[in-house]
């Protein structure tokens, strides 16, 4: 999805163009397309011509069936699903921030024990 054209904006002739002109509509079939429900419609179409994607055509997406709901109702849809993955972004994040909190955790309890062993070691050997 392109939300804005540049003079720069390159694409494949293969690209589909379809201008709709309610940002929020546009936002909710973007959203509807990488539902599970938009990919069950592109995997039973089952062109398979590329070993990683289907070849969508222009007519495919055309026909694929698009709950559209009130402009209201959109609006809805879309807030709460941009709120929605924008806390999953911020878990991940903190996921991220964690697992490095715990390597380095990791890291100087080992460095503990071992330099703990060497001290040791070394009161033995004096």
């Amino acid at each position: 999805m392109v939300n804005e054209c540049s003079r720069n904006l390159l694409l494949s002739d293969k690209s589909i163009r379809i201008s709709i002109f309610h940002a929020r509509t546009a936002r909710l079939i973007d959203i509807h397309n990488k539902s599970s429900h938009g990919i069950k419609y592109f995997d039973a179409l089952g062109t398979q011509k590329s070993t990683s994607m289907n070849n969508v055509t222009r007519e495919d997406l055309l026909r694929m069936p698009l709950p559209l709901p009130s402009m209201v109702e959109q609006k809805l849809i879309v807030e709460r699903v941009t709120r929605l993955l924008s806390i999953v972004s911020d878990l991940e994040a903190q996921i991220a921030d964690r697992k490095e909190k715990s390597n380095d955790l990791m890291q100087a309890v080992l460095r503990e024990a071992f330099e703990g062993r060497d001290n040791e070691f070394r009161r033995v050997i004096a």
